[in-house]
């Protein structure tokens, strides 16, 4: 019960609270008006802001827009003339080299920037990306639709749309001649009765409208990945495509998908997809599913397509899934998430892509994709594509396939894109790979490059893009503590170039097509040699030619010197002395390593003398030798 006057003391406390509001509200907004973001500003190209320390309270986090009050989203539409930089080069790069890179604004542990797990700064932790927060939901104890599907009213499904569809001069190539054009153009096949590869468009029995389309999107001739995997795609059959980054994947399995979803019967409301098309991050699932769009009005059917994925809001999502989409482009995290809810069903999945496969399987998605896969119809055709196709990744993939027929293009050994000049950087401290940064930096953008930057950690984001933007080198960061507006709009910037250097995570290491991306920079190089090869496949698209700059401290020649030496030689690359020299060392060092630990094992007799006597003696031989080699 309230006693008498307690309606004062609530007015009183109420007017306490809308002061205290008030005083905040007062305090931020003059924070954010410093910025000066207006949507109809028209920056000068040689503006400078009056006090550049103004900048300085807000951390590594200011290219992103952040406050050091912690937080994820850009607080503004439109960057600030600092943000943005100068349009006509004129940078200040003497900020950079005369502080010494600016480490000094990463502040200490506890400074509490962004969402960092472990408190420790901002944003920090190693970050893979893959979608961004949307693994933070746990599927594991989930319930998911147990379907008996002997007992499911299923439509009538087609497959194969080229075994009648064939040319007659395709399928009556002579074999000297098929054996020789895959030997021309490195295609490794797999499997039986495999379809001989198509020449031209024309060859793959497309329908006019589409090879219109296609030939509107600026291809006339397919690549050798979609000259093998696109009559392999239409025959219906489980397939495996591998083939080096930006040779064409995406429309190798989008056309044969385009015409699947032609052929099934009509689709009645509240049917799912027909066809669904798995991606690990969202940026890639993004640009699939605008390379779908382009066909969508191609042909006599319209072809609706939709993409989900995690950081987004879920409604939108929602609404558009509940259209009836016949292709849905999802991540595996938000999939779930709606099949859980039954926001969508898959028992008309018929055709299920799952893109930068391997990529996936290594990051613990597989689970994951068991439960979708459940959900599809079992007599669906699977295709899986990528760049690599580790050994280790291979028997798990059988699992999802049945009886596959497999084409790679270029060697079975994994190779890095030969248009590509791959140049490392011994480094021996961090304030060293900074000054080689910030040179190679300014020597390519007074070229006019664009350029694309790995890091591994958030916070190296933040901190690289921040001290960028402090020079007026316009500059954004991109990784998975980022809202997706904020991840979209970055993406944007970079396509339209008014943002001339992107600073990533892995969230950009896989699938990104961006054809004007001139140079790739590792700033910190990658745990593994495949990932390695994605990083830098994001230049030289299609037919052009780019360049990699890695740095390569200590630690990084003991983790990758010994793939990345074959893997240069592979490339027609040019090999660092240190590089090949640190190489043999490890080898010989593992040698006497192995020789000595054979010697102590051999046992050749004890202190009395004599084969097998005396104290130890006749321990005798141990393993072979050759064993460890």
């Amino acid at each position: 019960m309230l006693g008498k006057g307690s309606h004062v003391l609530t007015r009183a406390c109420k007017r306490n609270i809308m002061a205290q509001s008030q005083r905040i509200v007062k305090r931020y907004m003059s924070s954010y008006n410093k910025f000066s973001f207006d949507d109809d500003e028209d920056f000068p190209s040689n503006s400078k802001p009056k006090n550049r320390n103004e900048f300085d309270d807000i951390g590594s986090g200011y290219s992103s827009g952040r406050s050091d009050r912690g937080g994820s989203d850009n607080f503004a539409r439109k960057p600030s003339s600092q943000q943005r930089g100068n349009r006509d080069g004129d940078y200040d790069f003497d900020t950079l080299f005369n502080e010494q890179s600016g480490r000094s604004n990463r502040g200490g542990s506890g400074s509490g920037y962004g969402n960092d797990r472990a408190n420790s700064g901002y944003g920090g932790g190693m970050q893979s990306g893959f979608e961004g927060g949307d693994r933070n939901n746990s599927f594991e104890n989930t319930e998911f639709d147990n379907i008996d599907w002997k007992t499911e009213s299923l439509t009538t499904l087609v497959k194969d749309f080229y075994k009648d569809r064939e040319l007659d001069h395709v399928k009556n190539r002579n074999p000297e001649e098929v054996k020789k054009l895959r030997e021309e153009l490195g295609m490794i096949v797999k499997g039986e009765n495999v379809p001989n590869p198509i020449l031209n468009f024309e060859e793959s029995t497309l329908e006019p409208d589409y090879l219109r389309q296609i030939k509107k999107m600026g291809i006339d001739d397919p690549s050798p990945i979609q000259m093998q995997g696109i009559p392999m795609g239409l025959s219906g059959r489980d397939m495996v495509g591998v083939s080096k980054t930006g040779s064409g994947k995406t429309l190798a399995f989008m056309v044969p998908a385009i015409v699947h979803c032609n052929a099934q019967p009509a689709m009645k409301r509240g049917d799912g997809p027909i066809c669904l098309v798995l991606a690990p991050t969202r940026e890639l699932a993004v640009q699939i599913q605008k390379e779908c769009e382009k066909f969508s009005d191609a042909g006599d059917k319209k072809i609706k397509s939709t993409v989900v994925y995690g950081g987004a809001s879920r409604s939108p999502q929602m609404d558009k899934l509940a259209n009836g989409p016949h292709i849905v482009i999802a991540t595996p995290g938000r999939l779930l998430d709606f099949l859980a809810c039954r926001a969508i069903n898959l028992k008309r999945c018929t055709y299920l892509v799952l893109d930068e496969a391997d990529r996936m399987l290594e990051m613990g998605f597989a689970q994951d994709l068991k439960k979708i896969m459940q959900q599809c119809r079992p007599d669906r055709q699977t295709l899986m594509f990528s760049a690599t196709w580790p050994q280790e990744v291979q028997s798990i993939a059988r699992g999802y396939t049945e009886n596959p027929i497999h084409v790679q293009i270029g060697s079975l050994e994994l190779t890095a894109n030969n248009q590509i000049t791959q140049k490392l950087k011994q480094i021996e401290s961090s304030v060293e790979k900074d000054k080689e940064f910030y040179s190679d930096v300014k020597h390519h953008l007074m070229e006019g490059n664009k350029i694309l930057v790995f890091v591994n950690q958030k916070r190296e984001a933040d901190r690289l893009a921040h001290n960028l933007n402090r020079a007026r080198v316009p500059s954004a960061a991109i990784h998975g503590d980022k809202s997706q507006r904020a991840r979209d709009e970055c993406m944007y910037n970079f396509r339209k170039g008014q943002t001339k250097i992107m600073i990533a995570t892995d969230v950009c290491a896989r699938g990104i097509d961006i054809r004007d991306i001139s140079v790739v920079i590792n700033y910190d190089m990658p745990t593994d040699v495949e990932s390695y090869v994605h990083r830098i496949g994001r230049t030289a698209r299609g037919a052009d030619t780019g360049e990699s700059i890695g740095y390569v401290n200590r630690e990084d020649l003991d983790r990758l010197a010994r793939d990345l030496v074959p893997l240069l030689k592979r490339s027609e690359q040019e090999i660092p002395e240190w590089l090949q020299t640190h190489r043999i060392q490890r080898v010989m060092k593992q040698k006497q390593k192995y020789s000595s630990f054979r010697d102590r094992s051999s046992g050749s007799g004890g202190s009395s003398g004599g084969f097998g006597g005396g104290r130890g003696g006749g321990r005798g031989g141990g393993r072979d030798s050759s064993y460890y080699y």
